[in-house]
C-alpha cells in the first residue's frame, strides 16, 4: 500500500517471542493504539511461523499477520459520527457512485462473504443508521474487485450473502468485552453460529481498537470504525483468502507484497524490505501489481500463479466470474400459463457455457446465463423464453460451449415437463454442431473463448386462443343498440384481454371486456372484430361481417342470434352465422296478426328453442375445434398427465352437449310441425 501505510504491522513479533506461548502481553513499546497496533490476545509461537496466534476463547486459535495500521495521521481512537464516517468512506471510493454489489444465484448457497455490523452490549446501537453504509462498502469492495479482474482481461465479483438481490449485514451484539481483541470477537460470532465453513465474516466492529485485522487465512476479519471504507475491507478480506503468500516473488516475508503500487503492498515486519515501484500510483486502489502474487483472471504459463493455482485468490471459491455468474434474464413464468415449461442444465467441467434465448422477429440473442469454469446451473427458462417470444408460439434457444483450455469438457441437457425423453442431452465436448451465425472457432463475445459447440432449438411454447363471438338482435335494424359477446379460450392459458374493433378500422381499441355494444345508424354492412390474448401476449383474433337491414314497415321481426367467425391465430376472415330454418320475418317462428293465443305461444316457444340451437351450436363447434387440437397433440404424445385428464373430461363434456343438442332439434322438429299444421 501506500507509503502511508507502511508501519510495524508486525513489529511486535521478535518481541512476542520472548514472551511465554501461554501469555497474551505484548511488549508496550511495539504497540501503535493510535494507529490501530494493538497486540493484546497475539502470541508468537512456531504453529504460525509466519504470523502471530490469535487467542480465541472457547474456538479453536487461528493464525494472523497482525494488526494493519491506519495512514499516519489517523487516529482510529477518536470515534466518528455517522455522517464524518460517510463522508470518509465517500472520500475513500473508487468511484464516484459505486454500483450495488452483484447478487449471485439464490444469494445463499455455496462459498459466500457474509457481512456483520457488530457492537459491544455497552456501545450505543448504530446499525439501522449504518447499514445502508455498509452495504455501500460492499459495492466500493466489488468495484475494485471488477476493475483489477478487467487487468487480465477476465471480470470477477465477490459472492456476497444477499437476500432479494440486497447485500445482507447482521446485526450481532457483543459482551462488553467482545470487541477488545480479534479472538474475542471471533470467539463470540462462533458461539452465535457464524463459524460455518463456506462463510468469510467480513465484520465491521463498532470499535475503535483497529483499523482492520484478519486471519490469514481463515474465516474472520475485522474492520474498526475508524476505517470503515472499501480499500480497508477488501485488504482484509483478501487475507482471509491467502494474500499474500510467503512463497509469492513479490512477498514482503509478513503477508503483504514490495511491488508498489497495490491494494495489498507495504514494507512490515518483520523484514521491512525496500519497497518499489513497479506499477503508477494510480493502481494504489487495484489488486496486484502486475498479476503476478495473488490475483490474475488468466495466468499465463510461467507466471508464479499458473504453477501455483491454489493461491490464485481470482479463482477462489468465494469469487464469482461476474459476466458467466450473474443471470442476465431469467423473469418468473406468468401464472396461469399451462403450455410447455423448458429447463436447462449447463454443466461446465472445463468450458464456458451461455444459454440464450432468440428473438422471432429479429433473430437477435438475449442472454439467459451463462456457467463459467467448473461451473453447473439448472434453470427454468419458461418465463425467458415467453418474453422474448413476445407473443409468437415458437422460439428459439441457443447453447454455446467456448473451449478455455486443452481439454474439452461439457454438457448441456434440455428437458420438458411431462416429456420423460429430453429435448437434447449433449455430452462431454460432441463436436459438429453449430448455426450459421457462429463458426465451431469463431470468438464468442460473452467468452472471449473460441467457439466448440453451437446448437440452436426451436421450442414451442403456446397455442393460440379460440374466439369467435355472437350478437343480439341477429338481424339488426338502424338504431337498434346491438351487443356483442365474446367467446373465446385457451387451451393451454387463460385469456388475458379481449379488445373490439367496431368501426372496421383494424384498430382495437374501440371496446374492452367480454362483451361490447354499438348502434347502427344507416343500413349497410359493417365489419367487426374481436381479439383475445391470452396470459403469454399471444393472440387470435375473429372478424366477421355484420349486416343492417331497412326497417321495414311496422311488423313483428324474427330474432336470433348472430354468430361472428371462427379464426385462427391472428388471422381475419368471416364466416356467415349459422342460419335456422323457419327464422326471418315470415317464418314458421314469426308471430302473425289475427292468430290465436295457442299460435302466438307455440311460434313464441318455437323461435326461443331455435335460438337456444343455435348457441349450442356455436359452443358445440368451439368445443370440438379445442378437442380435436388437443388429440392431435395426444398422438403426438405432446401431452402432460394433466392435460390428459382435461382431455378425457371435455370428451365426455362434449358427449353431453351432443345430447343436449339432439333433444332440442327433436323439440324445434316438433314445434315446426304444429306450427305447420295447426297455424295457417
Amino acid at each position: 500500500m501506500l507509503a502511508t501505510l507502511a508501519v510495524l504491522a508486525f513489529a511486535a513479533i521478535a518481541a512476542i517471542a520472548a514472551v511465554p506461548a501461554s501469555s497474551s502481553a505484548a511488549t508496550t513499546g511495539s504497540e501503535d493504539p493510535a494507529r490501530g497496533i494493538q497486540l493484546d490476545g497475539l502470541v508468537a509461537d512456531s504453529s504460525c511461523p509466519d504470523g502471530l496466534r490469535v487467542e480465541v476463547p472457547r474456538a479453536p486459535d487461528a493464525c494472523t499477520h497482525g494488526p494493519d495500521p491506519a495512514p499516519a495521521g489517523e487516529d482510529v481512537r477518536e470515534r466518528r459520527s455517522v455522517p464524518e464516517l460517510r463522508a470518509e468512506e465517500k472520500e475513500e471510493q473508487l468511484d464516484a457512485a459505486p454500483e450495488l454489489a452483484d447478487c449471485i444465484g439464490d444469494g445463499a448457497s455455496g462459498d459466500r462473504v457474509e457481512l456483520i455490523y457488530a457492537r459491544a452490549s455497552d456501545r450505543p446501537d448504530r446499525y439501522s443508521q449504518t447499514v445502508s453504509l455498509i452495504q455501500g462498502l460492499a459495492g466500493d469492495m466489488a468495484d475494485r474487485m471488477k476493475q483489477s479482474a478487467a487487468e487480465s482481461g477476465g471480470s470477477r465479483t465477490l459472492r456476497y450473502v444477499t437476500e432479494s438481490c440486497t447485500v445482507v449485514v447482521r446485526n450481532v451484539v457483543l459482551s462488553t468485552t467482545g470487541d477488545d481483541t480479534l479472538g474475542r470477537t471471533a470467539g463470540e460470532l462462533a458461539a452465535k453460529g457464524y463459524n460455518r465453513a463456506d462463510r468469510k465474516y467480513l465484520t465491521f466492529v463498532d470499535a475503535n481498537v483497529y483499523c482492520g485485522v484478519a486471519y490469514a487465512p481463515g474465516n474472520v476479519a475485522r474492520v474498526d470504525a475508524g476505517c470503515w471504507n472499501g480499500r480497508v475491507g477488501l485488504h482484509e478480506l483478501m487475507h482471509n483468502l491467502s494474500a499474500v503468500d510467503p512463497a509469492a516473488p513479490n512477498t514482503s516475508g509478513g503477508y503483504h507484497c514490495t511491488d508498489e503500487s497495490d491494494l495489498m503492498c507495504y514494507s512490515d515486519s518483520p523484514l521491512y524490505p525496500t519497497m518499489r515501484q513497479v506499477c503508477p500510483t494510480s493502481h494504489e486502489a487495484l489488486l496486484d501489481c502486475n498479476g503476478d502474487d495473488y490475483f490474475n483472471t488468466a495466468p499465463r504459463a510461467g507466471n508464479f500463479l499458473s504453477g501455483n493455482p491454489g493461491l490464485n485468490t481470482a479463482d477462489s471459491t468465494f469469487v464469482a466470474d461476474r459476466d458467466l455468474a450473474l443471470p442476465v434474464f431469467l423473469p418468473a413464468t406468468p401464472s396461469g400459463y399451462r403450455g410447455p415449461r423448458y429447463t436447462v442444465r449447463a454443466d461446465n467441467a472445463d468450458d464456458d457455457l451461455c444459454v440464450y434465448a432468440i428473438r422471432p422477429t429479429t433473430g437477435a440473442r438475449v442472454r439467459l446465463f451463462c456457467v463459467g469454469y467448473l461451473g453447473v446451473r439448472s434453470a427454468d427458462v419458461t418465463g425467458a423464453l415467453l418474453s422474448v417470444a413476445g407473443g409468437a408460439g415458437t422460439v428459439g434457444l441457443r447453447l454455446i460451449a467456448t473451449d478455455r483450455g486443452a481439454t474439452r469438457a461439457y454438457g448441456f441437457r434440455v428437458t420438458r415437463t411431462g416429456v420423460a425423453t429430453p429435448v437434447l442431452d449433449e455430452r462431454d465436448g460432441i463436436a459438429g454442431q453449430q448455426s450459421s451465425s457462429a463458426p465451431l472457432g469463431s470468438i464468442d463475445p460473452s467468452t472471449g473463448y473460441p467457439v466448440v459447440y453451437d446448437r440452436e432449438l426451436s421450442l414451442e411454447l403456446n397455442t393460440a386462443p379460440v374466439v369467435s363471438y355472437s350478437f343480439l338482435p341477429a338481424s339488426p335494424r338502424p338504431g337498434d343498440a346491438v351487443t356483442f359477446t365474446a367467446n373465446a379460450t385457451d387451451p393451454d392459458g387463460s385469456i388475458a384481454a379481449l379488445a373490439w374493433d367496431l368501426n372496421g378500422d383494424g384498430g382495437y381499441g374501440d371496446a374492452q371486456g367480454a362483451t361490447a355494444s354499438r348502434t347502427f345508424d344507416a343500413p349497410g354492412t359493417y365489419r367487426v372484430g374481436l381479439r383475445a390474448t391470452d396470459d403469454t401476449g399471444l393472440s387470435a383474433t375473429s372478424v366477421a361481417d355484420v349486416s343492417v337491414a331497412a326497417r321495414p314497415p311496422p311488423a313483428a321481426s324474427g330474432s336470433g342470434t348472430g354468430a361472428g367467425a371462427q379464426s385462427a391465430p391472428d388471422a381475419a376472415g368471416a364466416a356467415p352465422a349459422r342460419a335456422q330454418p323457419g327464422a326471418g320475418a315470415s317464418g314458421p317462428g314469426s308471430p302473425v296478426a289475427g292468430e290465436s293465443a295457442i299460435c302466438r305461444s307455440t311460434r313464441t316457444s318455437l323461435a326461443s328453442e331455435r335460438a337456444a340451437l343455435g348457441r349450442l351450436d356455436r359452443s358445440l363447434a368451439t368445443q370440438s375445434r379445442s378437442l380435436r387440437a388437443l388429440k392431435k397433440r395426444l398422438k403426438r404424445g405432446g401431452l402432460t398427465k394433466g392435460e390428459k385428464r382435461r382431455y378425457a373430461a371435455a370428451a365426455k363434456r362434449l358427449e353431453r352437449r351432443q345430447e343436449e343438442q339432439r333433444a332440442l332439434t327433436s323439440r324445434v322438429k316438433r314445434l315446426d310441425k304444429q306450427v305447420a299444421s295447426r297455424c295457417k
